[in-house]
């Protein structure tokens, strides 16, 4: 199973770079398809398209509703293939597993956040506090990834010396304070 919880402590670049090799093979697989193509602009934006879909149907089937013939066709049209891409990767992975887990790190984290946490090393969750620190307060985000993640009343050891930037462990800790400030 791909999912980012599987990679342990790989680097968010190497899960984003492996989330993105998923969507152009899905993207290339299918771009023959003119449905699929009109999907969006990107590869990401149809894979997102396609697969919310996908879920939407099989979600309403799982809990017993009736689906329109149309979406019967879409999911009719797609989903063994879909099986079919996502088994014959590398490291197979249920589609749907793709979408709730892992597709979600390219989609819902803007790229100056994913950059970030990738030149800083911080792992999922401390990306995530990132991106909702910058959505809470782009004050606050610029103050604290403009000194690396150091907070700003650290910086010199008991030692006399600059203090290096916080560890990715450590950056959670600090995430928390500001997110609490301008939560509260």
């Amino acid at each position: 199973m791909l999912s980012v919880r599987s990679f342990g402590r790989r680097t968010l670049g190497l899960v984003i770079e492996a989330i993105e090799a998923i969507v152009e093979i899905v993207d290339a697989e299918l771009i023959q398809d003119k449905k699929y193509a009109a999907m969006g602009k990107t590869p990401a934006d149809r894979v997102k398209e396609l697969l919310g879909r996908l879920h939407s149907i099989t979600n309403s089937k799982d809990r017993g509703s009736q689906v329109s013939r149309k979406a019967e066709l879409l999911l009719g049209k797609f989903a063994q293939q879909l099986r079919n891409i996502f088994k014959n990767l590398p490291k197979p992975v249920e589609w749907r597993s793709f979408y709730n887990n892992d597709f979600p790190i390219l989609m819902d984290i803007c790229k100056e956040v994913r950059e970030i946490s990738i030149q800083d090393g911080l792992n999922r969750s401390q990306t995530r506090a990132l991106e909702t620190l910058k959505t809470v307060s782009q004050e606050e985000f610029q103050r604290v990834t403009a000194h690396g993640l150091e907070p700003s009343n650290s910086g010199v050891g008991s030692d006399g010396k600059s203090e290096p930037n916080l560890s990715a462990n450590s950056a959670n800790l600090f995430l928390r304070e500001p997110l609490k400030m301008i939560v509260s």
